[in-house]
């Protein structure tokens, strides 16, 4: 693979979690609209040829991949770890540089305050850059590029070229 490519950087935070449960954080579910959000995110993702997922091991991000995966998303690995449930953004980055080139397209599937910092540490300033850093709603995908190796970016250069929120438009009328 050409190092000089240019790489994708998807990053979903998972869909809408039930509060009402009762159980820890780690492991809350997704509610019923999240489920069908997640699985509209999967649909948005059907555009990409995925190589990596990484996704928290919490159970929300877990059931948002399993979703986007009904939904047609297709990755050829997945790559789960409670790590990345508490995980900073500048740990991402870290892991980001340790990426092979053979890595085109990468899938982050995790949670707020991360997802939005990854964004607003990685693209280049931008009124949507601003925007989603403040806001990043549940089933929101980023989709940022960035030409060349993944070890030589650098803060800042990655192109937010869309913002999208996964929803399902519910039962037809």
């Amino acid at each position: 693979m050409d190092p000089e490519t240019t790489k994708t950087l998807l990053i979903l935070r998972h869909a809408k979690s039930d509060w009402t449960t009762g159980v820890g954080d780690f492991d809350r579910p997704l509610t019923p609209r999240g489920r069908r959000d997640a699985r509209a995110a999967g649909a948005l993702l059907t555009r990409y040829d995925i190589d990596l997922v990484w996704c928290s091991a919490a159970r929300r991000t877990l059931d948002t991949w399993s979703e986007a995966d009904a939904g047609g998303a297709r990755a050829t690995f997945v790559d789960s770890r409670r790590s990345f449930y508490q995980a900073w953004a500048d740990e991402l980055i870290a892991g980001l540089r340790d990426l092979g080139d053979d890595i085109q397209t990468l899938v982050v599937v995790g949670h707020q305050p991360t997802v939005g910092e990854l964004v607003a540490t990685l693209a280049q300033p931008s009124a949507l850059a601003d925007q989603v850093a403040r806001h990043y709603p549940t089933a929101g995908l980023a989709t940022l590029t960035y030409h060349g190796p993944w070890r030589s970016f650098d803060l800042g250069s990655f192109r937010l070229e869309r913002f999208e929120t996964a929803r399902d438009p519910g039962p037809a009328n």
